[in-house]
Formats: C-alpha cells, structure tokens, sequence
C-alpha cells in the first residue's frame, strides 16, 4: 500500500482539476499535475445526464488497445505478468498524453482510470500468477465498463 501512496494521491490531485498538465520528463510514467483550483468529486463516475460522455477518439482508441493486448497475451511467468503491465501502462501513458476532454467528461474520463491504473501498477507488482490472473478478469471487466459511459 505505501508503494501505491504517491500514485494514488497525484490521481486524486488530477480528479479536483479541471484539466491535466503532463510531465513528460519521466518517459517510463506519465504523472498527472495538480491546478490550484480545487472542487469536491465524490468519485463516482456519472452519465451525462443519462447519456454517455463524448470521448475523444485517442481515448477510445486506447481504451479499445488496451482491450487487444489483454486479450492476445498469454502470460505464463511473473515475468510476462509484468511485461503485460508494462506494455499496458504506455497504452495508459498515451491515453493520457492525447487527452483533450474538458469540463465534466474529462472529470468522469479520470474517475473511471483510477482503478484502471491501480490494476496496472498492481500487475506490476504480482507475486504470483494467479494474483496476476485475477487482476487480468478485473481489469478485462472494467475496460468492457468503459462502453457503458462514454462513446
């Protein structure tokens, strides 16, 4: 958990603002930046009043990438778990790179990877391959979930 600490806190940084900045001086991780100002989320994903958000097409083309890779990879090793995460976290970086959702979608856009990077970083870190297997079932879940809120 301390090691997921500063990941999780520059996520919930980038959910109060209103849009990202990226520093792109570390090539193996995007990190989001905080604004100044701040708001309340309640870290609940929403419709857009009952419709789904418009994403831009990099987002769900990532998205849609993401989906590809976990379904061709085969992993057998701790290893190849980590390799997958690996390749999943520059989709994730890209993502996030060609972002230009603004105001609520992009708020809800953030919301909806936060778990998104957890189980990225989480598969990173697997000690064995059926931790590795379950993270895969949940993360093959909340891709299919992104099709439920935005299009």
């Amino acid at each position: 958990m301390k090691k997921s600490f500063p990941i999780l806190f520059s996520l919930v940084l980038c959910i109060a603002s209103i849009s990202c900045n990226f520093n792109k001086s570390d090539n193996k991780n995007i990190n989001v930046e905080s604004h100044s100002e701040n708001h309340e989320e309640d870290n609940k994903i929403e419709l857009n009043q009952g419709e789904k958000w418009k994403a831009n097409e990099e987002t769900t083309n990532g998205i849609l990438n993401m989906q590809n890779i976990l379904a061709t990879s085969k992993p057998e090793t701790i290893a190849d778990f980590q390799d997958l995460s690996t390749l999943l976290n520059e989709e994730k970086n890209l993502i996030i790179k060609k972002c230009t959702m603004k105001g609520s979608a992009h708020d809800n856009l953030h919301i909806y990877l936060m778990p998104l990077l957890e189980q990225i970083n989480s598969l990173g870190e697997i000690k064995s391959n059926s931790e590795g297997e379950k993270i895969i079932q949940e993360m093959a879940l909340h891709l299919n979930d992104y099709f439920n809120y935005f299009e």
